[in-house]
């Protein structure tokens, strides 16, 4: 998903930011007023627009666990406000395991012979422009695209609470539910614009504490599929401004995001 800074549109005139205000209006969908409301409180949970828009760049480690075995681990030191983002692997992990599946299925290939070795990327995920490297030989530029799917899908699972708001996202207030262990929680329904990412036809429901407004549970139904994720999130940690959640149970898999740290904009 393209970050929230890196979509923003210049100053327009005030004449036509109300006509686009009233289209807008006459166009939103049932609950989006609500859901604006909870986008804000749900970001304000997790430390508020303006210290996101104060970080620069955010480095992590996005992890993956199986019956407490760690299965892949990505790092990535993402710039937020635009520009070259850093991201390293093993080589072997990044051709079998680009994203989250379904629960049936641990692993999926994305159809590249890579040799093996330490896989390091500097990319533009705006441009979509970079390069990979395996043990310091240049790769394939198809794998520019493939390093940039994977930032995006891994910053998006650290970063959704901030990108509620963002150009391409539609957001509305399903209502109260109870989930299955018996807390109350508003459901929120986020679908995406058709150009927004590489699985834009995902559709997601984000289940929010009415108290504390931090995200408990996430249900990701996949495109093209009668597969879904559903997510458990958990934990808290502190880096800058930031207050973010730290684990994600999907299943047996346990997905955790360490080291992180976080640089201000100067």
């Amino acid at each position: 998903m393209a970050s929230r800074r890196a979509e923003r549109i210049g100053i327009i005139v005030l004449l036509a930011a109300v006509l686009a205000a009233g289209i807008a209006c006459q166009k939103r969908e049932p609950g989006a007023a609500s859901g604006e409301h909870w986008a804000e409180r749900v970001a304000a949970a997790y430390g508020g627009h303006d210290a996101f828009e104060r970080t620069r760049t955010l480095a992590f480690d996005f992890v993956s666990y199986e019956d407490g075995a760690e299965k892949a681990r990505f790092h990535h030191v993402m710039a937020l406000a635009g520009g070259p983002c850093l991201y390293e692997t093993d080589a072997m992990t990044f051709a079998r395991s680009p994203f989250l599946d379904d629960q049936t299925r641990s692993w999926k290939a994305i159809g590249l012979t890579l040799p093996p070795g330490r896989l390091a990327a500097r990319v533009d995920r705006i441009r979509r422009t970079g390069d990979v490297r395996v043990n310091g030989e240049q790769q394939s530029p198809e794998l520019v695209r493939r390093v940039v799917e994977r930032i995006n899908n891994d910053s998006f699972w650290l970063l959704l609470p901030f990108q509620l708001h963002d150009p391409g996202v539609r957001l509305a207030e399903k209502g109260p539910v109870t989930l299955p262990d018996g807390r109350p929680a508003v459901a929120l329904s986020l679908g995406f614009r058709a150009d927004a990412g590489a699985t834009p036809a995902d559709r997601w429901t984000v289940f929010v504490d009415p108290t504390s407004a931090r995200i408990l549970k996430t249900r990701v139904d996949l495109q093209n599929s009668s597969s879904f994720v559903e997510a458990e999130w958990s934990g808290s940690i502190k880096t800058g401004a930031l207050d973010l959640a730290d684990q994600r149970t999907i299943g047996k898999r346990v997905i955790r995001f360490e080291r992180l740290s976080a640089t201000p904009v100067n």
